[in-house]
């Protein structure tokens, strides 16, 4: 009988799992730069206000467009949207409810500038809003069978929808498959006709189909960016490489993204375990959250959790934020710079960091601190204060 698709809780680990030492020694990490630990390069800080209901939650994604972020909050099923100017929540789309324009979990957005549409992921498929209006314009049910998770930031490009996470068009039974096989037959992010038919297609070759964590950690990070010369770049949580992909979404190449704070004690996860258990083990290995194309320079954002209270489920464990900066050619420029939390969307230059602080172990927060990390400059040179 086949598994329901795992449910992904927001934020943090959300599976069961056993820690097993079964798999090999982990092995040295690359040479690359080695300086005291440095924070990455905040342009601005921005003081982020709601004035009225829904606060905001954890947010897991995010899309930026005309002078606003717009950020995907699960727990309150609701994209916010931040006027970057001077943080003001200035509109709400979705929430809890069974009207048409409600939404279930979502998980991603992207913004379509030039058609003034928000495309926004849940669990139920796709749902389009006009973004003069506020108004919902379509809504599109997953075809039987599929399944894909879609944590992470995704795009439009080329009239179509670009989405982060796995996908498969026939996932099959998932109660049961071995860790280095979990992923077996799914694709690395998936592209949607928003031209035609609206039909789903897998985007890129799985680096690996192997997981160290069971269940709906599996899923929980794939993330992807357009490079800018053509092709793309990919990358999936339990992975220390991200890959270099062509046009046709063929794996190239991977460049090697471990770091000297990149944990990996040589344990995997299997089965069941204690809440503290689940806890303990992303204390001591680290998860790759995202990566992004800037110029000649990919950025990946890795994290462990720290000891400051809270669970897996509950979102309350604090993550400890890092970016590594390679060159396209592999060489490590600038390795374990410190964000104050995880980047929910990007620009051309740079990232966007909503630190969410005590929202994670609340209903949410009606005033929090976006972080805007200059990543390159408009010449596409790498900021200097990301250099050793």
């Amino acid at each position: 009988m086949a598994m329901p698709a795992p449910t992904i809780a927001v934020g943090a680990s959300c599976c069961l799992l056993l820690i097993v030492s079964c798999a090999p020694p982990p092995s040295e990490a690359p040479a690359g730069p080695t300086t005291a630990p440095r924070s990455a390069p905040v342009e601005r800080t921005v003081t982020v206000t709601t004035d009225e209901a829904p606060p905001i939650g954890i947010a897991t994604a995010g899309t930026v467009c005309g002078g606003s972020l717009f950020a995907v909050d699960p727990r309150h099923a609701a994209v916010h949207e931040i006027r970057l100017s001077d943080g003001v929540r200035v509109r709400t789309f979705g929430g809890h409810g069974d009207a048409p324009e409600s939404l279930a979990s979502p998980e991603t957005a992207a913004v379509d500038c030039e058609q003034h549409a928000l495309h926004v992921k849940d669990s139920r498929g796709l749902a389009q809003f006009d973004l003069e209006t506020g108004t919902l314009v379509r809504r599109t049910a997953p075809a039987p069978g599929q399944f894909g998770v879609s944590l992470g930031w995704s795009f439009v490009h080329n009239r179509s929808l670009v989405l982060s996470g796995y996908w498969s068009q026939s996932p099959g039974d998932l109660a049961d498959r071995a860790l280095e096989n979990a992923l077996l037959g799914f694709s690395l992010g998936s592209r949607v006709d928003l031209s035609g038919d609206n039909a789903r297609r897998p985007l890129l070759d799985l680096m690996s189909p192997a997981c160290r964590q069971m269940g709906g950690d599996c899923f929980s990070t794939a993330a992807l960016d357009l490079l800018p010369s053509g092709g793309w770049v990919g990358c999936q949580g339990h992975a220390d490489h991200v890959g270099i992909y062509g046009d046709d979404g063929a794996l190239l190449r991977t460049i090697d993204i471990r770091s000297p704070r990149f944990q990996n004690d040589g344990t995997v996860a299997r089965g069941s375990a204690s809440r503290e258990a689940r806890l303990r083990w992303q204390q001591r290995n680290s998860v790759v959250r995202s990566c992004f194309a800037f110029g000649e320079h990919i950025v990946t954002v890795h994290y462990t959790f720290t000891g400051e209270g809270g669970t897996p489920e509950t979102g309350g464990a604090v993550p400890d934020v890092l970016m590594n900066v390679h060159h396209l050619d592999g060489t490590p420029v600038a390795l374990d710079l410190s964000l104050r939390d995880m980047p929910v969307a990007k620009d051309a230059t740079g990232l966007y960091v909503l630190v969410l602080g005590d929202a994670r172990r609340t209903g949410g927060a009606s005033r929090l601190e976006l972080d805007v990390v200059r990543v390159i400059d408009e010449t596409g040179a790498l900021n200097t204060g990301s250099l050793p």
